[in-house]
């Protein structure tokens, strides 16, 4: 009953948000028959090229792991987990369940996959904070600031800023860290008594040590590299589908309203993000002068493209993920000190 009023509230406040700004949408339907096809797709390849970007990070984290996987079973692993995650609200962990399965028929342990995702997503989430400063930076600069922005920065940045704290002091200081976990734990323990903060410890140092150990030097920046070619390419796309509708939006304006949409869309209300990451991109992108009927078209066709046109790719994913023969579970290797193949 809790989840369907949620589920309730965030439908209405994201048709709130989003239907008073299709006023004049019917005005530039006719400009779509104008539209650049090519720019559209190539946005489609473009689009395609940031998933790979993804693939190739997930599959780098899994070989430092000492695990190493082909490309077709990276690529099947992460899009079975993107149609599950973007069909379910909230669907992250069931998007990584069916991602540590399909490693599992691979011939990859659970821990090492699920270790491999976890990594996957603080590397993937590092460098979009990165690149939700660079968008604080540039709305300073251009002394331009829509107050939706202002409103998600002042709650973001202290989150953000907390989560960093969180990675270094798990890089430099386990115990430290160790200490802070069990005491999280502790005050948790009393309202669910199943926690156990000795065993919650463990772990989290545990994990600190090989997160260590997988992502040191040219490993994370290697992972980096790839983490800000999946955003970047993204965000691309939806660049070229407000050029394709004849606006040039400023690229620092879509590096704002993508990392804000992001961030926002993270909370777990409905699947990754749906409606309300459209309803904040049009907002900021109007904020940063872009027509309100010119950013809906944009805004719709781009999520069209990174949303719903990989869903039938992640079908086929999950569908072969199941079919096939499972391979024995291997124990991982030492970590590879060189680029994977």
């Amino acid at each position: 009953m809790i989840r369907r009023t949620a589920y309730l509230i965030a439908f209405g406040v994201t048709i709130y948000l989003l239907i008073p700004r299709l006023g004049g949408l019917e005005r530039n339907i006719e400009a779509l028959h104008h539209a650049h096809l090519w720019l559209m797709l190539l946005g489609v390849a473009v689009e395609a090229a940031s998933l790979a970007a993804y693939v190739a990070l997930y599959r780098s984290i899994l070989a430092a792991q000492g695990a190493r996987v082909s490309v077709r079973a990276a690529a099947q692993g992460v899009m079975a987990g993107f149609l599950v995650s973007h069909v379910v609200p909230g669907g992250s962990v069931a998007g990584t369940i069916a991602n540590v399965q399909t490693m599992e028929r691979e011939g990859i342990g659970a821990r090492t996959a699920g270790l491999g995702i976890t990594l996957t997503v603080i590397v993937s989430d590092i460098a979009l904070a990165g690149l939700f400063l660079a968008g604080v930076i540039y709305a300073l600069a251009k002394r331009s600031v829509p107050v939706a922005f202002v409103a998600t920065a002042v709650v973001m940045i202290p989150i953000l800023g907390t989560l960093v704290g969180l990675v270094l002091l798990f890089a430099f200081r386990r115990e430290a860290a160790g200490r802070t976990v069990h005491r999280v734990a502790r005050l948790l323990h009393r309202v669910v008594r199943r926690i156990d903060a000795d065993d919650l410890e463990r772990h989290a140092v545990e994990i600190a040590d090989e997160t260590r150990r997988v992502l040191t030097g040219r490993r994370f920046v290697e992972a980096l590299g790839l983490a800000l070619a999946n955003w970047l390419l993204d965000i691309f796309v939806l660049y070229l589908f407000f050029l394709a509708v004849g606006r040039h939006q400023h690229f620092g304006a879509l590096l704002v309203a993508y990392a804000v949409g992001n961030l926002v869309s993270a909370i777990p209300i409905t699947p990754s993000g749906l409606g309300v990451m459209e309803a904040t991109l049009v907002a900021i992108s109007v904020g940063f002068g872009a027509p309100r009927s010119t950013a809906v078209v944009a805004v719709l066709g781009y999520r069209l493209v990174n949303f719903w046109l990989p869903l039938p790719v992640g079908v086929v994913a999950y569908l072969r993920a199941r079919g096939g023969p499972a391979r024995r579970a291997e124990k991982p290797g030492p970590p590879s000190r060189g680029r994977h193949a």
